[in-house]
């Protein structure tokens, strides 16, 4: 699984050894997760790759190279033999963090499954001039404590913010269920004195529906999430049924724990630079978001929920999110920007 069981944050341990992410094996899991018997010369999107073909291939390519990877690595327009070369790039690299001063560096909360192909596009869109680093939460596999208390989640992700940079003003950005951990950390961060330059908010209700209470969950997920030690050893037997099963009843569980999360959630004003990115069907978010955070800027964006990182979108986000960040950014003393690295020389 994906866990880290001491503090909650992604850590894939694979118990296979390394390998070398040569063609075939790239080739092999694209054909298992398309269910095609042939690769072609097509891309990953004309072959039929979507979200959930990402994320399994994602999975599949883990599991066989026994190292975690990134959805960034996977890219639409990628063929299988792009993939594997990105993939072998990847392993050998050690400049990724070299020099991370070059450009403003973004803290991303992701929504409550993690990171997806979705979040992927949106760091893209800012290629080399902006750089991101994923804060994941905690796991299915978490005390029931964290997983369903907000504010403790937000302060284990401050806690891995300050780990990760020691000094210096901090830019933080949350997609949905990540926006609310976003607001958290940011809280917890500059009450350890630590400036906030910007906070991204991206469509994050601050409350949500009740779930349905589904035959499934009363009879199982229910009594599970009230004992931790059940659930560790259900999931260790639906981890014997299959990668789709254990995928499943993981996301059945989260979608429960972080509604109860959001449903609980008291979060209280927090003025800090900040710009919220709200969908045609999320306009009643403004108004709670503006008493939290005064001042907050706020892009509506003609997109719902899941298509606020389509291209179209993109070209409206990208390009006022980085306008709001850079304008955090500039307000922070000059000295203090220039001795962290936080701005590129114009």
């Amino acid at each position: 699984g994906r866990n880290n069981a001491a503090g909650g944050i992604r850590e894939h341990v694979m118990a296979t050894a390394s390998v070398e992410a040569t063609p075939e094996l790239v080739s092999r899991a694209w054909c298992d997760v398309l269910e095609t018997p042939h690769v072609g010369s097509l891309s990953w999107e004309e072959s039929g790759g979507d979200s959930l073909a990402t994320l399994n291939l994602l999975l599949a390519l883990e599991k066989s190279l026994g190292r975690k990877l990134s959805f960034d690595l996977i890219q639409p327009d990628m063929t299988a033999l792009q993939l594997a070369a990105a993939l072998a790039a990847s392993a050998t690299s050690t400049a990724t963090d070299a020099s991370p001063g070059e450009m403003p560096t973004v803290f991303l909360f992701p929504g409550m499954f993690g990171d997806e192909p979705r979040l992927a596009a949106f760091r893209r869109a800012f290629d080399g001039r902006l750089r991101f680093e994923l804060v994941e939460h905690p796991d299915v596999m978490s005390p029931r404590a964290l997983l369903s208390d907000l504010a403790a989640t937000g302060r284990l992700a401050a806690a891995v913010v300050h780990e990760r940079r020691p000094a210096g003003p901090l830019c933080l950005a949350g997609y949905s269920f990540g926006g609310a951990v976003a607001l958290e950390a940011a809280r917890h961060l500059q009450a350890g004195e630590r400036e906030i330059a910007f906070l991204g908010i991206v469509d994050t209700p601050l409350d949500a529906a009740r779930p349905l209470r589904e035959p499934l969950r009363r009879l199982v997920l229910r009594p599970l999430g009230h004992y931790d030690a059940s659930r560790r050893a259900l999931f260790r037997v639906i981890a014997l049924l299959g990668q789709r099963w254990s995928l499943a009843g993981r996301r059945r569980l989260l979608r429960n724990y972080r509604r109860a999360a959001l449903q609980r959630w008291r979060p209280a004003p927090l003025p800090v630079p900040s710009l919220l990115v709200v969908s045609q069907f999320g306009e009643a978010l403004a108004a709670g978001w503006l008493r939290l955070c005064p001042g907050m800027g706020v892009l509506r964006l003609a997109a719902n929920h899941d298509t606020v990182f389509d291209p179209a979108s993109l070209a409206v986000l990208a390009p006022a999110f980085e306008s709001a960040l850079r304008a955090g950014l500039d307000a922070c003393p000059a000295e203090t920007t220039r001795r962290h690295g936080l701005l590129p020389n114009q």
